[in-house]
């Protein structure tokens, strides 16, 4: 009696459920189809007995959800997949499916399980989201390139109209060097977007990163050494060509923000390169300075974010580009980026690239710097 009470309380458990309900036989024919499925799908469960389960997948998924279903069956794994599912009516649903196996009491398998739950209005709700965080970022962009080439065209502007009105040969002199260096200052601003936007696509050459990283170690180590910063290097061979000019705009990015951490305070700055498991390799950037606050770590890399209110060893003050260039950089390379850090305990860069870079300077015509 309690078993009868069980199978009973299962099948109204699965055809009342809100979730789609789909099960298979051995050759992926469906053979339960519950009512959550007839709504999603919109199809009756009379029409779908007997079909085979890939003909509710849209073609362009159904040669992934065929080795995922495949892979159940005989290796009993569980995946999940997700696709966009049209009903008759042409209505769009935006799923998300969970693809188990169906085991016997042998415990061998019978058949494929497939739940598949309408996420359409969380989609919806993460595009809103989106959007509204990308205005939001765009505004904040908008307002800091405002902002710096206010402060570099308005003080030119004021030295020419000044200097109109002076027959000081040297006044004219000088104020032609300060209108060269604003402008330089804002081409250098330009060029950092341009890495942001699109990565560097100047013209370099390229070389071995390991060779071209142990180089670039040796030229900056004698000048971190006169602000009291050891410089470390851990790399181990790796045979990768990468556009050098590319690397060390990187390197030079990730080194100025650690060593603006590192101010107050002697400290160490270590790089390591090393192969990891596949075609991939790891450049790992750490130094012992004082961190990003949990707060900042979210807006990083974000153009003109910066939490430095001075200007830094450079004696410029703080665009807030340093690490937006690294990362227009490593995405062009078609690598990542992550930052790990704690707050007083330092922070890791850690970029993984392909082993096998498309360089840059094949990719596309220089911009000007």
């Amino acid at each position: 009696m309690g078993e009868k009470l069980n199978n009973a309380v299962f099948r109204d458990l699965c055809r009342s459920s809100g979730v789609a309900m789909i099960a298979t036989d051995q050759w992926l024919t469906i053979r339960f189809w519950n009512q959550a499925a007839s709504r999603i799908f919109g199809r009756r469960s009379e029409e779908m007995h007997g079909e085979p389960i890939l003909a509710i997948v849209p073609e362009d998924r159904r040669e992934l959800a065929d080795r995922l279903m495949q892979r159940a069956f005989y290796q009993q794994e569980t995946n999940e997949l997700e696709f966009i599912a049209k009903t008759p009516e042409g209505k769009e649903r935006f799923l998300a499916v969970t693809i188990s196996p169906i085991i016997d009491p042998s415990n061998k398998a019978c058949g494929v399980s497939v739940c598949a739950r309408d996420v359409t209005r969380r989609i919806a709700h993460e595009h809103r989201v989106a959007e509204t965080n990308k205005m939001s970022a765009l505004g904040s962009m908008a307002g800091g390139v405002a902002h710096h080439f206010n402060n570099l065209l308005g003080g030119v502007l004021t030295s020419i109209d000044f200097a109109q009105h002076s027959d000081d040969p040297e006044m004219l002199q000088r104020t032609l060097r300060n209108a060269m260096s604003a402008l330089s200052r804002a081409n250098q601003l330009t060029g950092h977007l341009l890495a942001f936007a699109e990565g560097d696509h100047s013209s370099s050459p390229v070389d071995n990163i390991r060779e071209v990283i142990a180089q670039y170690v040796r030229d900056r180590e004698p000048l971190l050494a006169e602000r009291g910063i050891v410089l470390e290097s851990e790399l181990s061979r790796v045979d990768c060509a990468v556009p050098v000019k590319c690397l060390r705009t990187m390197l030079d990015a990730l080194l100025d923000n650690a060593c603006d951490a590192m101010t107050e305070q002697d400290g160490v700055l270590k790089i390591e390169l090393k192969r990891e498991d596949g075609d991939t390799m790891l450049l790992r950037l750490s130094d012992t300075g004082k961190g990003i606050a949990s707060c900042d770590l979210p807006h990083i890399f974000e153009p003109f974010y910066t939490t430095k209110k001075m200007g830094g060893h450079s004696g410029q003050p703080h665009a807030g580009l340093g690490l937006p260039v690294a990362h227009g950089i490593v995405k062009d390379l078609q690598g990542t980026i992550e930052i790990r850090s704690i707050e007083s305990h330092g922070t890791a860069c850690e970029i993984r690239l392909p082993l096998l870079i498309a360089c840059a300077s094949e990719r596309s015509t220089p911009h000007v710097q």
